[in-house]
């Protein structure tokens, strides 16, 4: 996630809506939960053995490349722990707030079921719990989120990331203002 610090706010909220990101995303098949994740309720435990790694990769291809409407989870991100009331309701009662989404490209790049992993290329609002658990759907199954990360966000990866362990004052300056940027 790019950070921005004093006036760079307003710059970042740009970047952030008009930027393409990429994301790794880990499903599992055969079950779909109330957040759309691993954290919620269990709600479905169907089959998914008919389902193979070419099914997916069309799936993906043909149903959700381009400006889409998925639901909303009922959990605004996948590490937030208080629900949003009215969704998390509409969900028990199988209705989804929805959200325009533009997915650029995915494909699937591990297939071991009932593991799955995805990469996302992705432009604006995008909630990847949702792209699991309808693509579970359009798979006549059901999938879940198991792990997310966001391994670029504009022209900036991994590369220009300072690892958690290493936010302090000193660390923070340093990376901002490395010799090599300075002009």
């Amino acid at each position: 996630m790019v950070i921005g610090i004093g006036h760079t706010q307003s710059i970042v909220k740009d970047f952030e809506q008009n930027k393409k990101r990429m994301y790794l995303i880990r499903g599992l098949l055969g079950t779909s939960s109330t957040t759309f994740d691993a954290l919620g309720d269990y709600t479905h435990n169907v089959p998914y053995y008919t389902i193979t790694e070419q099914l997916m990769r069309e799936a993906l291809k043909e149903t959700f490349i381009g400006n889409k409407t998925l639901p909303i989870p009922p959990f605004q991100g996948f590490r937030i722990l208080q629900p949003d009331p009215e969704s998390y309701s509409m969900v028990l009662s199988g209705q989804h707030r929805t959200a325009e989404t533009d997915i650029l490209d995915a494909d699937v790049i591990e297939f071991d079921p009932p593991s799955f992993q995805l990469h996302v290329y992705t432009k604006g609002r995008f909630y990847p719990q949702s792209l699991v658990h309808e693509l579970g759907i359009v798979l006549d199954s059901a999938a879940h989120l198991t792990h997310l990360c966001r391994v670029q966000q504009g022209c900036f990866g991994f590369r220009h990331a300072l690892r958690y362990d290493k936010w302090d004052r000193d660390n923070i300056t340093n990376h901002l203002y490395r010799p090599n940027d300075k002009k």
